[in-house]
């Protein structure tokens, strides 16, 4: 069905009731290419379509093999960014789809957080997606929740400047490119405060991510 020449992407209605059919093996396969299909246009996909995905998601990570499986962990990252442009849209702020991208994004953060997320190429997929997020929403409003929600320790910034300290050197150098990237919303260095002095913006973040402890690395 994918591969038809359609003449307009196909509805979401289509093929997410083929999606949701998918045994978990077919889903760990298949979904990601799905994703891909979605982040390029080539298959429409709305608020609907995308909050019926989610409760499928939410429904097969209740099972223990599948959420602490590495292929489902790249599952919901890939879903995440494949989705961005509809989850992170100021009229969607308030929807079932956008707790439920939060909800998503606290697991994953606070998964690496407490050591659950053994897979390396995982933990560098998960600062890709943190990047791009904050790329996107360099404000992190969209980080803001409502008091029922399950918080993350760390927000995404936090979280990145947290990988610096990985044991894996991979996901270091890929968290260091992240956070250099973060002096991207510094370019006015300086901002006044309400006492009419100048205070340097870029500094605390510059102290911040040079105060990383490399000598347990260096051999």
């Amino acid at each position: 069905m994918l591969q038809m020449q359609w003449l307009e992407p196909p509805g979401d209605p289509r093929w997410v009731d083929v999606l949701l059919d998918f045994t978990n093996e077919a889903f760990l396969v298949l979904s990601t290419t799905i994703w891909a299909r979605v982040a390029s246009g080539e298959c429409a996909f709305g608020l609907g379509g995308l909050d019926r995905v989610m409760d499928d998601l939410e429904y097969r990570l209740q099972d223990p093999e599948l959420s602490h499986n590495p292929r489902m962990h790249s599952v919901v990252i890939t879903l995440l960014q494949a989705t961005i442009h509809i989850w992170i849209d100021p009229s969607a702020a308030r929807s079932p789809v956008a707790r439920k991208a939060r909800a998503f994004f606290t697991w994953l953060v606070n998964l690496v957080e407490k050591g659950r997320c053994e897979s390396w190429h995982v933990r560098d997929h998960i600062i890709c997606l943190l990047d791009h997020y904050i790329a996107v929403n360099p404000s992190q409003a969209f980080w803001d929740r409502e008091e029922d929600e399950m918080e993350a320790n760390a927000t995404p910034k936090e979280a990145i400047k947290q990988m610096l300290q990985d044991n894996d050197v991979r996901v270091r150098c890929r968290a260091a490119i992240a956070v250099a990237r973060l002096f991207r919303f510094t370019q006015n260095p300086y901002h006044v405060d309400q006492g009419g002095q100048q205070k340097d913006r870029a500094a605390p973040l510059y102290l911040q991510v040079t105060m990383t402890d490399v000598a347990s690395y260096e051999k």
